[in-house]
């Protein structure tokens, strides 16, 4: 499933903590629309490139991008350093 909603979490020591929602499902709409219009000349690209076997790997691109973003969903990250800690979740 595609990711909808990002959690970020930021603490320093001494401070007040900060949380993020980010609602992603705008970042997909705006990616979306930008990947319609970069395909046909992702499509011509990889037309004049196939002589040369580049053709397949550029057409292999777009599949790519879609299993990175169906597999994170679930991803959690934390970062932790002496006086900060960054935690990111996405779901």
């Amino acid at each position: 499933m595609i990711p909808m909603m990002m959690k970020m979490l930021i603490q320093e020591e001494g401070k007040k903590s900060v949380k993020l929602f980010i609602p992603l499902i705008l970042v997909w709409i705006v990616l979306f629309a930008l990947l319609v219009i970069l395909l046909p000349f992702l499509l011509l690209a990889a037309i004049f490139a196939w002589p040369s076997g580049y053709g397949r790997i550029i057409l292999a691109v777009i599949p790519m991008l879609f299993s990175i973003i169906w597999s994170m969903s679930g991803l959690k990250i934390q970062v932790c350093s002496k006086n900060k800690q960054v935690y990111l979740n996405v779901r």
